[in-house]
C-alpha cells in the first residue's frame, strides 16, 4: 500500500472487516496487500452464507485432485468446476487463523449433490472436505468444541476430532453444562477418551468435564496408574479445570482418571461441582502429586439448586460436600507451591471446624475467600482476623440464585471481634489489605439495652477496614426479586447518622455500597452525607425506588443509582478481563457526563 512492507505490516492490521474490504477495491497493489488479513479471519457466519464457504473449499479440493488426475466422475458432476485459476484456499489457506465452530463447519460441509437412483453423494464426504480445509490451513484455530454422545457414537468424526479439529483448539467441553436440565446422559469408553486426549496440543487452556459414565475398554491398553510417572501429558498448557461429574466406577474407571490426571501438571485454576466423594479422594491424592502450580479451587454447585432440584440431580443426586471433605481437599491442596490463593465454597459445602483448621494452612497465600454455603461464624471471623494477605471476602452472592440458604448473616457481636478486657477491637491482619467485603451482619433486637452501642461498635470495625472499595451488607443488586421468595433482612444495620454512621468517615476508597434487601432506615441526609464523605462512590445500590432517599439521589446524582459490575468470582480470566473492559467504557462515559455537567 505505501510501498513499505514495515508500514503495511503495522497498519493493514488495525483496519477492521469492512475498511480491508474497501481498500481491497482500490487498485491490485493494494488488494493483494490486504487480503491475506482479509482471510486471517472467518467471522461467524449466517446459514446463508454457510453455502458460499463450502463451494470455495470445494472448489480447491476440485483443484487438488485435478491436480492429481482428478478421476472422471469428478469432472461429471462438477461441470466446469475445475475450469478457473488458482482458487482461494489456496492462495490464502495459510494466512487462515480464527475459524468459526469446528463442528458447525462439519455439519455444512455435507454432500448437496446425490444419484437421482441411488441417493449415493457424487461429491466429497463432509470429511473430507474438512481434512482438506486443514491441510491448506496449517495455523487454524478454533473456538470452544462441546462434545455430546451423538459425536462420539460416530467413529468418523472421532477420527476427525483427533487428527484435525481438537488439536487446534483451547477450549473443550465434553457433556452437559451451564445449568441446562440434562437431556442426556454422556457416557464413553475410555479408549475413545484417551485417544482425543493424547491428541491434545499445548494449545489447550480450558476444559470441562460432565460424564455421567466412563466405561472401560478391553481394546484399552496401558491405563495402569504409576504414581510415580512424570506429568508427561500432551495437554501441559491446560490451565484450568472443571469437573462437574467424572462417572465410573471399579478399577478400570479408576486407572483411567488415575492416567488423565497425569497430564494436569499446569492447572492452576480448578472447578470441582458434583463429582462423587470417592472421585473426591482419588482427586485429592491428584492434586499433591500432579497439580503444582494449583491456586484456585470452586467447589460445590455455583448456585443453590432451589425449587424442583429432583428435575436436575437425576440419578447420581446433588453431592454435598460436608466438613471432612473440604479439610481433605484443604489438606491435600497444602503441598503444592505457598498455597491456595483463591478458595470459593459453593452452597452444596459445610465448612466445620476440621475444614478451617485445614484452611488454616494457606492463610498466608489465601486473597479471595467466598462461601454461600453453612458454615461456622468463628470461622469466618477468624479468617478475617489471621488472614495478612486477604483481599476480597465474600458470604453473600446471590447473583443467580437467590434464597436464604446462600445468605450467611454473620451476628454482630462475633463480627466486632471484641476485646472485653482492654475494652477495644482485636486487630485484624487483613485491615490494610482487604477491599471487598461481601456479608450479612445480625444485629440484636432493638429493644435490647446495648442495640445503638452494637451498631456503633459494628461501625468502628467497618472503619478500621481503610482500604475498602466494595461493601455489601445485602442481597445482589443484579437479580429480579419480584417472583422469588426472599425475606428481607429485619435484624440489620440502620445505617443512620444517628446510629453512628458518621464513623465510617473514613472509607475515603469506598466506591460501592449495596443495601438490597434490607429494613434499613437510610433517608436523604444520609445519603447526602455519603456523596459528600466519600469522594470515590460511584453507586448506592438497593435503595427502593419510592423512597425519599432514592427518589434524591435520582434527581442530584443519577449515575450514583445504578449498579456498577463489581469482579465477583469468574470462571475465567478472561470473563473478568471481558467485565473490567465493560467497567473501563462506563467509567469514560461518566467521566464524559461529568464534563459536560
Amino acid at each position: 500500500m505505501f510501498d513499505i512492507p514495515e508500514l503495511d505490516a503495522m497498519v493493514i492490521p488495525k483496519l477492521d472487516r469492512h475498511s480491508l474490504v474497501q481498500c481491497s477495491q482500490v487498485n491490485k497493489r493494494w488488494y493483494r496487500a490486504v487480503m491475506p488479513q482479509i482471510w486471517k479471519e472467518l467471522p461467524e457466519l449466517r446459514l446463508s452464507k454457510w453455502a458460499p464457504l463450502r463451494q470455495v473449499v470445494l472448489e480447491d479440493y476440485c483443484y487438488q485432485q485435478q491436480q492429481q488426475q482428478t478421476p472422471e466422475r469428478l469432472e461429471e458432476a462438477f461441470p466446469g468446476v475445475l475450469d478457473f485459476d488458482v482458487p482461494v484456499l489456496t492462495r490464502y489457506g495459510a494466512y487462515m487463523v480464527d475459524f468459526p465452530d469446528a463442528l458447525d463447519l462439519v455439519e455444512y460441509f455435507r454432500p448437496t449433490i446425490k444419484d437421482s437412483e441411488t441417493d449415493v453423494p457424487l461429491e466429497p464426504s463432509e470429511y473430507d472436505l474438512f481434512r482438506h480445509l486443514s491441510e491448506r490451513c496449517p495455523e487454524r484455530q478454533f473456538p470452544k468444541v462441546h462434545l455430546f454422545n451423538r459425536h462420539f457414537s460416530q467413529p468418523a468424526l472421532v477420527d476427525l476430532l483427533a487428527d484435525c479439529i481438537l488439536p487446534w483448539c483451547t477450549e473443550w467441553a465434553i457433556g452437559e453444562f451451564y445449568g441446562e436440565i440434562i437431556a442426556e446422559r454422556t457416557v464413553v469408553s475410555t479408549t475413545t477418551l484417551k485417544r482425543l486426549f493424547s491428541k491434545a496440543s499445548a494449545k489447550l487452556e480450558a476444559l470441562e468435564i460432565n460424564l455421567y459414565d466412563v466405561i472401560p475398554d478391553d481394546k484399552d491398553l496401558d491405563l495402569q496408574w504409576n504414581p510415580t510417572a512424570s506429568s508427561d501429558g500432551s495437554y501441559k498448557g491446560m490451565t484450568y479445570l472443571r469437573l462437574m461429574r467424572c462417572g465410573g466406577v471399579g478399577d478400570g474407571a479408576w486407572n483411567f482418571w488415575h492416567w488423565f490426571f497425569q497430564g494436569c501438571g499446569d492447572v492452576s485454576f480448578l472447578c470441582l461441582e458434583n463429582i462423587s466423594k470417592d472421585m473426591l479422594g482419588n482427586l485429592a491424592q491428584a492434586i499433591g502429586l500432579r497439580m503444582p502450580k494449583l491456586e484456585r479451587i470452586v467447589v460445590g454447585d455455583y448456585s443453590h439448586l432451589d425449587g424442583d432440584e429432583e428435575e436436575v440431580q437425576l440419578d447420581q443426586g446433588v453431592v454435598r460436600y460436608l466438613d471432612h471433605d473440604l479439610a481433605l481437599l484443604f489438606l491435600a491442596s497444602k503441598g503444592i507451591g505457598e498455597g491456595l490463593k483463591e478458595i470459593d465454597c459453593g452452597s452444596t459445602t459445610t465448612l466445620g471446624p476440621m475444614a478451617f483448621q485445614m484452611l488454616d494452612m494457606h492463610k498466608n497465600a489465601l486473597l479471595d475467600f467466598e462461601s454461600r454455603g453453612p458454615a461456622s461464624h468463628e470461622g469466618l471471623v477468624r479468617i478475617l482476623s489471621t488472614y495478612p494477605r486477604l483481599c476480597r471476602f465474600a458470604t453473600i452472592n446471590d447473583l443467580f440464585y437467590p434464597s436464604d440458604f446462600t445468605y450467611m448473616d454473620t451476628p454482630a457481636s462475633l463480627f466486632v471481634d471484641w476485646d472485653e478486657f482492654i475494652q477495644s477491637y482485636r486487630p485484624w491482619q487483613c485491615e490494610s489489605t482487604l477491599h471487598t467485603l461481601y456479608i450479612g451482619i445480625e444485629m440484636p433486637e432493638p429493644m435490647e439495652d446495648h442495640y445503638m452501642e452494637m451498631h456503633r461498635k459494628v461501625y468502628g470495625r467497618l472503619a478500621r477496614l481503610t482500604h475498602l472499595e466494595e461493601l455489601w451488607l445485602g442481597h445482589s443488586p443484579y437479580t429480579e426479586y419480584d417472583e422469588i421468595e426472599v425475606s428481607y433482612q429485619e435484624d440489620c444495620l440502620q445505617l443512620t447518622l444517628e446510629s453512628g454512621l458518621e464513623i465510617l468517615g473514613g472509607l475515603k476508597n469506598l466506591k460501592g455500597l449495596n443495601v438490597a434487601h434490607m429494613e434499613h432506615s437510610m433517608g436523604v441526609a444520609e445519603v447526602q452525607w455519603m456523596v459528600k464523605t466519600w469522594p470515590k462512590l460511584k453507586s448506592i445500590c438497593g435503595l427502593k425506588e419510592e423512597s425519599e432517599a432514592y427518589l434524591w439521589l435520582k434527581n442530584n446524582h443519577p449515575n450514583l443509582t445504578k449498579p456498577i459490575w463489581y469482579p465477583l468470582r469468574y470462571y475465567r480470566d478472561d470473563d473478568k478481563e471481558e467485565k473490567d473492559e465493560d467497567m473501563k467504557a462506563e467509567e469514560e462515559e461518566e467521566e464524559v457526563v461529568k464534563m459536560e455537567e
